[in-house]
């Protein structure tokens, strides 16, 4: 029986087609299966080439009525064909029509079968199925290749970040390395000229002296602001939290900004409220550098009138809002510079760098250390009538008595004590020798922790004065031993010297017995200072 219908249109529907008559005999057969199976022609048998899976179970499972009602797996004999569609009745033409397509359960099967989509009617769900396969497995590559992708950019990153970090370790060190090469041969010329008997000198003189003098400390007021800035900007700087006496700090940083502005013909005045606490508890370092940069300022650009600071507080409990307050009569800065005055490198006017001199590092290196500890700066200013900058900042509280503000040496006061300096630096060792013994202390010399363990040894100090990194024996070391001898002896005060007073440092001088610290190069002044911490000295003029 021939079919009556066209064949290209039936088998562009349904390329797997198989037409047959009511003996199950093939008629005529899809385009792509006859591709993939050529035995299954016109007058073959579909018995002899075909078998029915699974899902039929009757006494005859060819039987016509009972096959048309099913969705029917045929199987192709010796292949792994499985055909998957429906037997529909053509009445008209006498003919059965078996329409549907190799049931494919996983990609693998469809290579095998070499079949490509092309081959499948556009309405084939098949069709379906490998366009979701084929979009799945593309996703799943692109999901490999970004993958991979992350994992290579999370490798480029982490090796960037270790880059970075070494980086950092590597500034850090030559940071604290360059601080200290640049700031002791620059102290040290300051060390020296004080130490020059100007009185024996005449007027020209002591005016080249006064010029080092002058240029020195130009100097080392550029390296250390910007050495601070940049650890503060790349986060070197730590928090050193400690007791401390509020009054004797004001009196320490004071004293000497006074001097400058009196010197410069300026009246300045201190003003401490009654709530002004005596002990609190915070990062003595960076309120005094944050003090000393605001006064500063105001004494610079002050040409007449006055600077006045003036000191308030909120306590409560057990904590204390500080207020700080430095008045100056100055140029004052206009509204529009009030935000930029805090950048780095930053003056309200260009014309100021060339007449005042200055990095325009000083509110910048104000503004990282506020923010560091916690606290703000505020800024009234009203160009040509002067400036008020405010610290505000929160501490806790030390519930303590009157302590009794201590007294930096005066330049005229005796020292008769006995003193052993160790200090492996020659130049170091020069200047502390003969500031200390200008004040007719008694000085012993140590160039090494070995020697200064052999004079511990021999005779009784009142203090000691120790490098930190010395040879043969450093000066941690040698005050872990000394300390492990007072057992039996009276306990010294022992000084660190050293180049960085880090928080890691001091906290290293503390644990070995160390009961303070002097950040080297050191002036004077600084180490008069220390020695009234730790010795009986009788007070001269408080503010």
């Amino acid at each position: 029986m021939e079919l009556k219908f066209g064949e290209k249109q039936l088998d562009l529907l349904f390329p797997f087609y198989i037409a047959l008559d009511k003996e199950w005999q093939v008629l005529g057969v899809g385009s792509s299966l006859k591709r993939i199976y050529p035995s299954l022609c016109p007058t073959a048998s579909i018995k002899a080439h075909c078998s029915l899976r699974g899902t039929v179970k009757h006494d005859d499972p060819w039987d016509l009525d009972h096959l048309t009602q099913r969705l029917l797996l045929i199987e192709i004999q010796g292949t792994e064909i499985v055909l998957r569609g429906q037997i529909i009745k053509c009445e008209e033409d006498s003919l059965l029509l078996f329409v549907g397509s190799p049931w494919i359960q996983n990609t693998s099967a469809l290579r095998n079968l070499d079949l490509p989509i092309s081959d499948f009617a556009v309405h084939d769900p098949t069709v379906d199925f490998v366009l979701v396969v084929q979009a799945s497995q593309m996703a799943l590559k692109e999901s490999k290749d970004l993958g991979e992708k992350l994992v290579e950019q999370r490798s480029i990153a982490i090796n960037a970040q270790a880059i970075a970090e070494k980086a950092n370790e590597d500034k850090s060190a030559f940071l604290a390395n360059i601080s200290h090469e640049i700031r002791t041969p620059i102290h040290n010329i300051l060390a020296v000229t004080s130490l020059l008997d100007t009185q024996s000198m005449d007027e020209a003189q002591c005016r080249d002296i006064n010029l080092i003098r002058n240029a020195s400390e130009s100097l080392l007021d550029l390296v250390n602001d910007v050495l601070d800035l940049s650890k503060l900007e790349a986060g070197y700087i730590e928090l050193y939290n400690e007791e401390f006496s509020l009054r004797k700090l004001l009196y320490n940083v004071l004293g000497p900004l006074r001097w400058s502005a009196e010197q410069k013909g300026l009246a300045f005045e201190i003003a401490l409220s009654p709530q002004t606490p005596e002990m609190i508890h915070g990062d003595m370092g960076k309120l005094r550098q944050i003090i000393v940069n605001l006064v500063n300022n105001a004494v610079k650009f002050t040409e007449a009138g006055l600077v006045k600071v003036s000191v308030d507080a909120i306590v409560s409990d057990a904590s204390v809002e500080l207020r700080i307050e430095v008045l100056d009569t100055g140029i004052g800065i206009s509204a529009d510079q009030h935000e930029s005055i805090f950048q780095s490198f930053a003056q309200a006017d260009v014309s100021i760098g060339r007449k005042y001199g200055g990095t325009g590092l000083g509110l910048s290196i104000c503004s990282h250390l506020t923010s560091l500890v916690g606290g703000r700066i505020e800024l009234e200013s009203e160009l040509g009538k002067g400036s008020v900058f405010s610290f505000v900042g929160h501490y806790d509280l030390i519930q303590s008595g009157n302590e009794a503000i201590p007294e930096v040496l005066a330049h005229t006061q005796s020292l008769e004590l006995r003193i052993l300096l160790a200090e492996d630096d020659a130049t170091s060792r020069l200047v502390a020798q003969r500031i200390l013994e200008r004040k007719g202390a008694s000085v012993s010399l140590a160039l090494n922790g070995k020697q200064a363990l052999d004079l511990h040894a021999q005779q009784e100090f009142d203090l000691i004065l120790m490098d930190i990194q010395m040879p043969m024996v450093d000066g941690l070391t040698a005050t872990r031993k000394i300390r492990e001898r007072e057992q039996s002896k009276h306990r010294v005060p022992i000084i660190a010297l050293t180049a960085n007073a880090t928080s890691e440092d001091r906290n290293k001088c503390t644990a070995a017995g160390m009961d303070d610290y002097l950040a080297k190069p050191f002036s004077a002044d600084d180490l008069y200072e220390v020695l009234g911490r730790w010795l009986s000295i009788p007070k001269i003029e408080e503010i």
